[in-house]
């Protein structure tokens, strides 16, 4: 499949899967934030992705000496969000480094993602 073809189907499942979660959970965000609990699950999310962000970036360059497009594929990877991998693809012109960055820890992230979200969730 031409390099072309692959990128624009790639787009497009990206742009369709990011519209169908936006349009079903946007009722359920305002639900949320209006709760007793949405600003305190909001401030804590806030913190968390602060953290978790400036330690892979400091941590990235003191101790890897990663720069670049393979750190914003490295950040997007430890956050776990495909918008965050699009974006760092579209603004690197699809550098392979930021994919590579992305594919090193995106496990590592899940599987921690997954035991951390029920310890924070007891807070």
């Amino acid at each position: 499949m031409p390099h072309g073809v692959a990128s624009t189907l790639s787009q497009l499942g990206m742009m369709l899967f990011l519209a169908y979660a936006g349009s079903n959970s946007g009722s359920a965000l305002a639900d949320a934030l209006s709760s007793p609990t949405g600003p305190r699950l909001l401030a804590i999310g806030v913190v968390v992705t602060t953290v978790t962000a400036a330690t892979v970036i400091l941590g990235g360059r003191l101790l890897a000496g990663m720069y670049g497009p393979r750190m914003g594929g490295v950040l997007a990877g430890t956050q776990t969000q495909p918008a965050v991998l699009a974006y760092a693809n579209e603004s690197t012109k699809d550098d392979p480094r930021v994919n590579l960055g992305y594919a090193l820890v995106y496990p590592a992230a899940m599987i921690v993602k997954v035991i951390v979200a029920p310890l924070i969730g007891r807070f």
